[in-house]
């Protein structure tokens, strides 16, 4: 999701302030979640960039959140809860971005009073320390670190000192990678270092081994993208991966028949995609003669495969993803169409289709064919398809048709952006009147909880004892309680937070702590949980000198 104009080249401390989150969030959502980050709901904030914040935020599960601000400094941002999923600005986003101003605005610890050691006093004992003793250290940590152990791993397998053994290295590469890729710093810092190690051996002449080396690399890290749920941030280290293993082949001067060979084999005997592979990238190797002698091989193998089951996966879609480019390559728009038609193995080759009808003023081929999807698929996965027949059946005044596919697009996604498309559409048609109310009835609405019980257990003249049960309720925005009693209150279930007039940060409640809160002591309920219900038990007695607001008592 993409937020508009208003927020075009500011960042991120201009950007997610108080007033702009609850502005985005609305209240409700907004309090939901600055109670989630008062009560460290956010587990782990990764500033991955000056635009990119990402962090993990503790709900009824753990959810995926970031915030990053694209090249004109618009806002997109995504959480993988099923709210989020609709297009809203989640709480689990508004506690993200608080972490983030907090975690940004705290100052660096001074250092302690007294003897402190510095980075010269401890890189002046390092380099006094003998070096069996800083390798014990160095193995010792790499016992327990798996991002040091893969590259020291790295770093030993290709040291080529005494010869370099090209088995040791797939096997060591094939090991280091295995870094859980969902720690994306560690993934990337491996990945780095290998290319690194690859370019030194490189520039030492070992031009075979990092053709072949640097293919394997490439491959590995294609085996595990679907773990990756970054991969746009590894995307720098998928690069240098690639680049190099197109240096080695330069520095190697193949012939083209060669370098075509090279790339059949890899989009063929891969058992999952290489990743970002571009015919561009070989272009100069592989010259004229080479795009034609590919094209050969890729064009019978791709016939053997609708004949025989010969190749599956990624290796089937890799045949067909390089038939429509050299098809594309060469201006044979009519040959490309031909094999996305075919195969549909892609969910975006039918919307692909259109596209190249309506760029080549093909409209009744384009129209024919929205219609042919539409009626296998309903339109569903197919929302272009489905609003370009409906603006086709307006034009030719079939109006309840238009009409009808339109409510379908909204109903498989209501949303706010298909919600807004659907009344556009109805209001130009004259119809928004007749659909309003049932669009508006079936829009996501975040359900409410409970309302608050409030249940007096003893009321005598000098004492009086309630039992609240809240449901994530919290005082409202500006209401202070200014009561004439003492009360004492403890949580028996759940949490909560109570906030002092005067104080900054409220007193949060965890079950068995409690409060002293003298007669006229301004306070509010700042949030209370939203998971479980959260019981206090609150005894109300005339005002009396007691201890100061907000002391807990002793234990009885």
């Amino acid at each position: 999701m993409t937020l508009g104009p208003e927020s075009r080249k500011r960042t991120f401390p201009q950007i997610l302030k108080r007033r702009w989150l609850e502005g985005i969030a609305g209240q409700r959502v907004f309090e939901r979640g600055l109670g989630y980050w008062q009560r460290d709901h956010v587990k782990e904030t990764r500033f991955e960039s000056a635009d990119y914040i990402s962090g993990c935020v503790q709900g009824t599960e753990l959810y995926d959140a970031w915030l990053r601000l694209d090249e004109e400094g618009c806002l997109e941002y995504g959480c993988s809860c099923p709210y989020a999923a609709e297009g809203h600005f989640c709480k689990h986003l508004v506690a993200l971005g608080l972490a983030y101003r907090n975690e940004r605005s705290t100052p660096p610890s001074p250092h302690p009073q007294g003897p402190f050691l510095d980075y010269f006093a401890l890189r002046d004992w390092v380099r006094a320390e003998t070096s069996d003793r800083l390798s014990d250290l160095l193995m010792a940590e790499a016992e327990r670190n798996e991002r040091l152990h893969a590259i020291i791993s790295l770093s030993a397998a290709f040291d080529d000192s005494n010869g370099l053994n090209v088995e040791l290295c797939k096997n060591v590469l094939d090991d280091a990678l295995r870094v859980e890729p969902w720690r994306h710093d560690d993934y990337v810092a491996v990945v780095k270092h290998g290319a690194a190690m690859l370019r030194a051996l490189l520039e030492r002449g070992h031009i075979d081994e990092v053709c072949e080396l640097s293919e394997r690399m490439w491959a590995r890290h294609g085996e595990y993208a679907e773990d990756i749920d970054r991969p746009d941030y590894i995307g720098a280290a998928l690069s240098a991966i690639r680049d190099l293993h197109i240096k080695a082949w330069r520095a190697r001067k193949p012939s083209p028949e060669e370098v075509a060979e090279h790339l059949f084999c890899m989009i063929t005997s891969a058992e999952h995609e290489f990743p970002g592979i571009q015919l561009e990238l070989f272009a100069d190797l592989l010259g004229a003669d080479g795009f034609t002698v590919l094209e050969k091989m890729v064009e019978e193998a791709w016939k053997q495969s609708q004949e025989v089951e010969r190749w599956q996966g990624f290796a089937w879609w890799n045949l067909e993803d390089f038939l429509a480019k050299l098809a594309e390559r060469r201006g044979d728009w009519r040959k490309v169409v031909s094999i996305k038609k075919k195969t549909q193995r892609r969910r975006e080759w039918p919307d692909d289709v259109l596209r190249i009808y309506e760029e080549h003023g093909e409209a009744e081929e384009a129209f024919a064919w929205a219609e042919e999807v539409f009626r296998a698929t309903k339109g569903i996965r197919h929302p272009s398809i489905l609003r370009y027949l409906a603006s086709e059946y307006a034009s030719q005044d079939r109006v309840d048709e238009a009409i009808d596919l339109m409510w379908q697009h909204f109903v498989q996604n209501p949303t706010h952006y298909s919600y807004s498309h659907l009344k556009g559409f109805a209001e130009y048609l004259g119809r928004w009147e007749d659909l309003q109310k049932k669009a508006d009835e079936m829009m996501p609405r975040e359900e409410e909880p409970p309302e608050e019980q409030v249940g007096v257990l003893f009321d005598a003249d000098t004492v009086r004892i309630e039992r609240i049960t809240s449901h994530g309720h919290l005082s409202p925005e500006g209401f202070w309680y200014d009561q004439d009693e003492d009360e004492w209150v403890t949580i028996v279930e759940g949490e909560g937070a109570v906030l002092f007039e005067g104080e900054e940060e409220p007193r949060i409640l965890k079950r068995g702590d409690h409060l002293f809160i003298p007669a006229h002591q301004r306070h509010r309920v700042e949030w209370t949980s939203e998971e479980e219900a959260t019981v206090w038990l609150a005894v109300f007695v005339p005002a009396s000198p007691g201890p100061p607001a907000g002391s807990p008592l002793p234990p009885p």
